[in-house]
């Protein structure tokens, strides 16, 4: 499952003695379950603290709920709010558009589903072709997910997913002679994000992904971050410019996070496993 578990199996961390970084990151709400959104916008943040001309210029305008949250973070900045406000001013948007979906209380929240509606975008970034080599029939629509889903079974890398991705052999029937239909994602204009969902620990994470343009250009995707589910609760890891991975656990590590160390010495096995 990728949702938390009623309240008497909500896991209780102590905190650690680890040495801690600045604050940095959003403590867990007992009250409202909240590890899914502290997982997520941790990573968020981070991008938009390092980024910020790049957020206001393609982030803050793919839909209101970026753009409420990057207002919250320069609020932050400003000393006007901590960043569990500005989490959760955005929580009660996100829980306004779909109550049982996202609930208040001692319940979980499907990360996919928030990150669905985080992520949630009507500009088009290239297209997505699906065609029949038997009798030619194709199919043409606008690319913009930004959440790709990674197929259940996948053992590889993440880039090898992103290149069967872009041009593979569909589970999809040809509506007019029942044959097996291919896929050919094709970018036209580089994504701000591109958001991997995987359920599979055997997946190995590369440091950077390319992914192929209607140019024969390459766009390239440096890893920003990676949220787990372990224990029944959500914890993430996020790179900064300088290399620096940090870990971040609301219950655990609360607002902080701390470094475990540089990007380029951990193994694709120790960043598939959470703490």
């Amino acid at each position: 499952t990728k949702e938390d578990v009623p309240a008497d199996a909500k896991p209780k961390r102590a905190r650690t003695n680890r040495p801690l970084a600045n604050k940095n990151g959003m403590i867990w709400d007992s009250a409202n379950w909240s590890c899914a959104y502290d997982a997520l916008f941790t990573i968020l943040f981070s991008s938009w603290r390092e980024n910020k001309l790049f957020w206001r210029r393609k982030v803050s305008n793919v839909n209101y709920i970026l753009g409420d949250l990057m207002q919250g973070f320069q609020r932050f900045d400003r000393g006007e709010c901590t960043l569990e406000e500005c989490r959760d001013n955005v929580r009660q948007d996100i829980h306004s558009s779909d109550p049982s979906s996202f609930p208040y209380g001692a319940h979980g929240t499907n990360i996919t589903s928030l990150t669905e509606v985080v992520f949630n975008n009507e500009m088009s970034f290239g297209t997505k072709t699906l065609s029949c080599a038997s009798c030619r029939y194709t199919s043409n629509d606008d690319l913009t997910e930004l959440l790709w889903d990674m197929n259940v079974n996948y053992q590889g890398s993440t880039q090898d997913w992103i290149d069967e991705y872009q041009y593979r052999l569909t589970g999809e029937t040809c509506p007019n002679c029942a044959q097996p239909l291919h896929q050919r994602v094709v970018v036209d204009s580089p994504m701000p994000f591109i958001l991997v969902n995987s359920e599979q620990q055997r997946v190995n994470i590369n440091h950077e992904v390319h992914v192929s343009s209607s140019d024969d250009s390459v766009h390239m995707y440096k890893l920003a971050g990676i949220v787990y589910l372990g224990g029944y609760h959500f914890t993430s890891r996020f790179v900064e410019k300088n290399g620096n991975v940090r870990y971040h656990d609301g219950i655990e590590t609360g607002g902080s996070c701390f470094v475990e160390g540089k990007l380029n010495t951990l193994t694709p096995s120790s960043l598939r496993r959470c703490k």
